[in-house]
């Protein structure tokens, strides 16, 4: 009994002695080949299989690669060369099975020398692995930001711009009625699909946010409509391809600080930029700029229009940039016109449902247009009101409600294209709502008659047959 099992304990002894050493003569063969080929990549370890697999399919840069490579290009088919490269991998592995061999005459002292260096050989190689691994990341890297980067540049010249789209839109407020048909339907209860795509192909889209995102705050005291949204709505505006809102109205603090505060989070966290409000005054006064065709266009906003003091972020913080002394704000446009090379100044004024801008409306519009903007975009009347021109820079002194209850008789968005030559070309397309659904006007009849009602409200400027503005008097018919 006691010699089959010294007999079973010797034949696994040799066992493990046999395998120890078929291991080292792979590592020592994976040695002998980086070795060889001189590359310092990184090295795993294999079975024999996979050397012989080594030795049919060489690294391509390794001698038998070369090999491989002058064979495959021959005309004749030689295989000398391919075989010329299996030898020097296999001579790599000659020393190695030399070295098993003489392993093997060893006993178990040399199999405890053996497993402790096969250890510090497989240590030493992860050390070098890791090295090499991170080298080679690091190296993709680079490679991937200098790609990105001549991806950027590729077909550009510098400062060569391009055309550049920007729409603006008015009033926005989500009703009951537009909730409703959001909740059942989706984006195209709330804007027929043509809309959306003026608005998500533009290049930047604004529009007159009037309201908070939140579910806290208080009701402001004596105020008759107060406007309060849940910030997962914020999808809408995401929806329609909004990039940019003002804040600057008489609503977005309709519940208060907090409620405010939402507002500033949740749009940041949709990534929709606003103007005109903020957590002081620099924040709220501050220049918003986006890059498109190669330009950077700059855009400011603010409000001529508080239900009471404290709204003002002069005199309570988070608040909203006054233009109550327009001072302020043609100070921020002549600032900002030196970092921009395009400048909108999106400003809440004027009278409720009154088609007609008021006297200091024309006078603050030319005063911001004197100090550096290239447009300035109205709203609060609820309705539309006359285009102005000015200096050759447009006025639109009231947009009307874009998104607001079930009924909108009359509104419009005011398309700009920028072509590479710097010529501003401005068009209104007209769009109503019906059912809490906003939509283009597309029949030629009913624009027609939009733009006849818009030229009697306009002040040196009348459209063409697809909604051009053209500075000046209609030519008489």
């Amino acid at each position: 009994m006691k010699k089959h099992r010294r007999k079973i304990y010797r034949s696994i002894l040799k066992s493990t002695l046999v395998t120890s050493s078929v291991l080292l003569c792979l590592l020592l063969a994976l040695l002998a080949y980086q070795t060889l080929t001189g590359k310092g990549a990184i090295v795993k370890m294999m079975s024999y299989a996979d050397s012989l697999a080594l030795a049919k399919n060489p690294a391509p840069d390794s001698p038998a690669a070369d090999g491989r490579q002058a064979a495959e290009s021959s005309q004749t088919g030689s295989a000398q060369p391919q075989a010329a490269g299996s030898r020097a991998v296999e001579a790599s592995i000659k020393p190695a099975r030399e070295a098993s061999g003489s392993t093997r005459a060893s006993g178990s002292a040399a199999e405890n020398s053996d497993a402790a260096a096969l250890r510090n050989a497989a240590d030493e190689t992860k050390r070098n692995a890791n090295e090499t691994a991170g080298a080679a990341l690091n190296s993709t890297a680079a490679d991937k930001t200098a790609g990105t980067a001549s991806k950027n540049t590729a077909g550009k010249k510098a400062g060569t711009p391009k055309k550049a789209t920007l729409v603006f839109a008015g009033d926005v407020y989500f009703s009951d009625y537009v909730l409703a048909n959001y909740n059942q339907s989706g984006i195209s209860a709330v804007l027929s699909e043509p809309l959306r795509n003026e608005l998500s192909g533009a290049d930047i889209t604004m529009l007159n946010n009037e309201f908070p995102y939140s579910t806290r705050g208080t009701k402001a005291p004596d105020k008759q409509f107060t406007f309060r949204i849940d910030p997962s709505y914020v999808s809408i505006l995401k929806e329609s391809g909004t990039d940019i809102v003002t804040l600057a109205n008489n609503h977005v603090l309709d519940y208060g600080t907090d409620a405010l505060t939402d507002t500033f989070q949740t749009l940041d966290d949709a990534g929709i930029a606003y103007a005109g409000a903020g957590n002081s005054l620099e924040r709220a006064s501050r220049l918003i700029t986006k890059k498109a065709g190669g330009r950077t266009f700059g855009f400011l906003a603010a409000s001529r229009v508080f239900p009471v003091v404290s709204w003002n972020v002069e005199n309570a913080q988070p608040g909203v940039f006054s233009a109550y002394d327009p001072s302020r704000l043609t100070a921020a446009v002549s600032e900002a016109r030196k970092k921009c090379d395009f400048l909108c100044v999106y400003v809440h004024w004027g009278i409720e449902r009154s088609t007609q801008p008021e006297a200091y409306q024309v006078s603050m519009a030319h005063a911001l247009i004197d100090a550096g903007a290239d447009a300035v975009i109205g709203a609060h009347p609820h309705v539309l009101q006359g285009v102005e021109y000015y200096k050759e820079k447009p006025v639109f002194y009231s947009l009307g409600n874009f998104i607001f209850y079930q009924n909108i008789e009359r509104t419009a968005i005011a398309k700009l294209t920028l072509k590479p030559d710097n010529t501003a070309s401005w068009q209104l397309l007209p769009a109503k709502a019906s059912g809490a659904c906003t939509s283009l006007v597309s029949d030629a009849a009913s624009r027609q008659e939009f733009y006849n009602y818009m030229e009697g409200l306009c002040v040196n400027a009348h459209f063409t047959k697809n909604g051009r503005i053209v500075p000046g008097d209609a030519p008489a018919s």
